[in-house]
């Protein structure tokens, strides 16, 4: 009954459509640990592992007490006639074994990041072979798996039907950026009838890459954008360092090739913004309508092609349930929080107004104010090199000066973003006072009115955060915040959201963390 049971709700937990509705509804994401659902699947599929061994010992040792037969005729022959169909079931349950030591072996930690994804992702695929012989196996197993492989398979016929069609799933990148510090980011023809939320990931797959691997990376770039879908590479594993190379690597006659256009951030970052500037505004004026749309990809008959799975939900459709977020990211892990930057930013744009009468600039407030139930943003990103900062610095200015309008002209609002960007690349000895470096970006943010790192108005600070006292902060002072109206949102290395965990419990914070 455990084992049906488990076999059952391990394929439940992989329902990412069904996820996804579930997410939908706030009250059933709020009780249900919907962010847990792959570590859990992980859980259970090591506790389908220790059932099956007691299972399979406790026949084998019953074979072996029993006269009827031998104990080698009870375990490879159909004589017995154990089992509802044809005696099978002893046979059924070794190949059950087998295919189960497989699976399990093969997704390993070892396995799927030491550059063997292919060994895990076609092994896994065993789990149809795995099934089908636990239905003949087991009496009663049609019974428990029946609507969970039927939601299944509707899953994956609307998966491969959407992958596929221009209009969701199958497209072109428009143009690559190669960022500082081994990150590249891809720009991808948004398709027509593609929708997603702030936050949402997407599985991609780059058939010059590799024909058949699908990675999941967050979008980076925000609904209201409808030209382009972005996504932020590191260059870490395997695959995304073959996806790094092969762009970093083209010249400039194997960009026409591609239909391609490749800014190098790396060489120079203001010439590259610029550029990217310039063909934002030519994919808006090129992509007004349908007809012009189908005649430019037309158009891109050797563009590199992208076939896109999802979108897919994840913890930050949360962030909108909350007055008051705290968005943290470590490294490239602050892609989720840029997307909802972004989409921020847009309603603020949304909402401004010109009068007909002296042309004068404003915000319509009510309109923000009854659209969003958020209230205050801070916006924690660590990084261990400050040329990092650059991969969404444009982002950052551009919300500082859209919030500094904003409040120049509505002189009783309070600020909506603080940004706390540490840079700890340099060592800092908390006990020893303000470094060299510290009394150095004083020095310079008095003079010129802006950060040395990054030429904001926010501050660069040296060391890693003194996380009981940003966590104070949240709680006192002129923004302070009801510990149930704030809630901490986390994408990161694992050891920091460890420490970050600890003190959303110590001043009963809920805390999310995003995860793969």
């Amino acid at each position: 009954m455990l084992l049906n049971f488990n076999c059952t709700l391990v394929i439940i937990l992989m329902l990412k459509y069904t996820i996804l509705m579930l997410r939908m509804n706030k009250d059933l994401r709020k009780w249900i640990p919907l962010d847990d659902h792959i570590d859990f699947h992980k859980f259970v599929g090591r506790f389908i592992t220790v059932l099956a061994i007691f299972h399979t010992i406790s026949h084998m040792a019953n074979f072996g007490r029993r006269t009827e037969h031998s104990w080698s005729t009870f375990m490879f022959t159909t004589y017995p006639d154990i089992g509802w169909i044809g005696g099978f079931t002893p046979l059924s349950g070794i190949i059950l074994c087998i295919i189960l030591a497989i699976i399990i072996i093969c997704s390993m930690k070892w396995i799927r990041h030491g550059g063997h994804f292919q060994v895990f992702y076609w092994t896994h695929l065993l789990y149809l072979v795995f099934y089908i012989v636990l239905i003949v196996h087991a009496r009663v197993f049609w019974k428990w798996i029946i609507v969970p492989f039927t939601l299944f398979v509707l899953e994956k016929i609307y998966s491969n039907l959407t992958r596929y069609s221009s209009d969701n799933g199958l497209t072109y990148i428009l143009s690559v950026t190669i960022e500082p510090s081994n990150v590249i980011c891809l720009y991808i023809h948004r398709p027509k009838n593609f929708r997603f939320k702030a936050g949402d990931y997407i599985s991609i797959n780059l058939p010059r890459i590799a024909l058949y691997e699908y990675h999941p990376f967050t979008i980076s770039s925000a609904p209201e954008e409808m030209s382009y879908l972005s996504v932020h590479i590191q260059a870490s594993g395997n695959w995304t360092k073959r996806v790094y190379q092969r762009f970093k690597n083209m010249s400039d006659t194997q960009n026409v090739e591609n239909d391609l256009i490749i800014h190098r951030a790396d060489l120079n970052i203001d010439q590259a913004t610029a550029e990217e500037r310039q063909e934002r505004e030519i994919i808006y004026c090129e992509e007004g309508d349908d007809d012009n749309e189908r005649i430019i990809a037309d158009s891109r008959v050797h563009a590199e092609v992208v076939i896109i799975k999802g979108p897919y939900s994840s913890c930050a459709r949360c962030v909108f349930d909350y007055k008051h977020v705290v968005l943290i990211g470590g490294g490239i892990g602050i892609t989720p929080y840029a997307s909802i930057l972004q989409s921020l930013m847009a309603q603020f744009r949304a909402s401004h107004i010109v009068c007909k009468h002296c042309q004068g600039h404003n915000y319509n407030r009510r309109n923000i104010l009854e659209n969003r139930f958020l209230k205050k943003v801070d916006f924690i990103w660590v990084n261990r090199d400050h040329k990092n900062f650059e991969w969404f610095l444009n982002i950052l200015h551009e919300f500082e000066r859209e919030q500094e309008t904003y409040l120049s002209l509505n002189v009783d609002e309070r600020r909506f973003l603080d940004i706390h960007l540490h840079f700890t690349g340099i060592k800092y000895d908390e006990n020893s006072g303000d470094s060299p470096s510290d009394l150095i970006t004083k020095f310079w943010s008095q003079i010129t009115g802006h950060d040395v790192f990054t030429a904001l108005k926010s501050k660069t600070h040296i060391g890693r955060p003194n996380w009981n006292e940003l966590f104070q902060s949240f709680k006192s002072g002129e923004n302070a915040s009801m510990a149930n109206d704030v809630g901490v949102f986390f994408c990161g290395p694992p050891s920091m959201g460890i420490d970050i965990l600890k003190y959303c419990m110590n001043y009963q914070f809920r805390y999310f963390e995003e995860k793969f």
